[in-house]
């Protein structure tokens, strides 16, 4: 009788905590949608925020500091397939006009990429006040790329499409730090 009694006692107290559970998974998930809400909706692209975020399998069950970490990589990525690229055209390049802005994209590209990993450094020793101004370098790096681009000839869209992507995964960063 005592073991019947035991049970019994074990599984009242097991239901409430199987059934807190099985209802919390729901919620966790709609939290983190909220968490993205709230991050992306401080950005200045909260729709590209909200895409570039949940393209990434990670953001489903990340906190605050999961989602500063996907976005440095996401942003670290993009630095370093667009400074590829900005190689691979400046070889081919005739114009000397077009040379000297894929030089200059090129250094900025390039600091960008040493920005980004600081930027991932900081964010392992929680050091949030160096992460802001990680991504505002990075940030500041895009924009003298893009600087280059207000006098002709055009130039490659995909190094603008680029530097884009990179400021508005900047800018993520840079919001996510006044959550952490």
């Amino acid at each position: 009788m005592a073991s019947r009694t035991s049970f019994l006692f074990t599984t009242f107290l097991a239901f409430p905590l199987l059934i807190t559970h099985l209802s919390a998974r729901p919620r966790a998930k709609a939290a983190n949608h909220d968490l993205l809400n709230t991050v992306c909706s401080t950005t200045q692209n909260p729709s590209f925020c909200l895409k570039a975020l949940k393209s990434d399998p990670r953001s489903a069950t990340a906190d605050v500091h999961g989602l500063a970490k996907i976005s440095i990589d996401m942003a670290r990525a993009i630095a370093v397939r667009t400074l590829g690229i900005i190689g691979s055209l400046d070889k081919r390049e005739t114009n000397p006009q077009l040379k000297k802005r894929y030089a200059l994209c090129s250094v900025s590209y390039d600091n960008a990429i040493g920005y980004a990993e600081a930027a991932e450094g900081s964010l392992g020793t929680q050091d949030y006040q160096s992460l802001s101004i990680q991504a505002s370098a990075v940030m500041s790096e895009v924009d003298e790329c893009e600087e280059s681009y207000k006098t002709p000839p055009p130039g490659s869209p995909t190094i603008r499409l680029a530097n884009r992507m990179l400021d508005d995964l900047s800018d993520i960063i840079y919001e996510i730090t006044f959550l952490l």
